[in-house]
């Protein structure tokens, strides 16, 4: 698979929250950002192999949408696991675990208003 326009503005994104929070010294949010950030990738491109190997494997609608759920549940509770994990460590690191959650949503947002600007509406 290979990397999207979406990914490397999420990436980008990353770094410049890394950036700021180096010249800020916030170096747990900084550890949570990129540990969610690594983390969500990874469940983010398994999942949207269950939707690129449908065409491959040639397997019901009813199939395709059972693995595509399924994985999307694993998804959140491996996210819901890190939000926990991460009230042990501090506020700060939990605040960073979010971040690098939501980082690729934000990307998505950022990118329909790009698009909804551009056709004037």
């Amino acid at each position: 698979m290979e990397t999207t326009r979406t990914e490397k503005w999420t990436l980008i994104l990353a770094l410049l929250g890394t950036v700021v929070s180096i010249g800020l010294g916030y170096y747990f949010f900084i550890a949570g950002l990129w540990i969610a950030f690594f983390i969500s990738s990874l469940l983010h491109r398994w999942q949207m192999a269950a939707i690129n190997n449908v065409n491959n494997e040639n397997i019901s609608p009813q199939k395709a949408f059972n693995r595509l759920y399924g994985r999307t549940l694993i998804k959140w509770g491996i996210s819901l696991t890190l939000l926990v994990s991460a009230l042990f460590v501090g506020i700060e690191f939990l605040i960073g675990i979010m971040v690098g959650l939501i980082l690729r949503v934000l990307t998505y947002m950022g990118e329909a208003i790009l698009i909804n600007l551009r056709k004037g509406g």
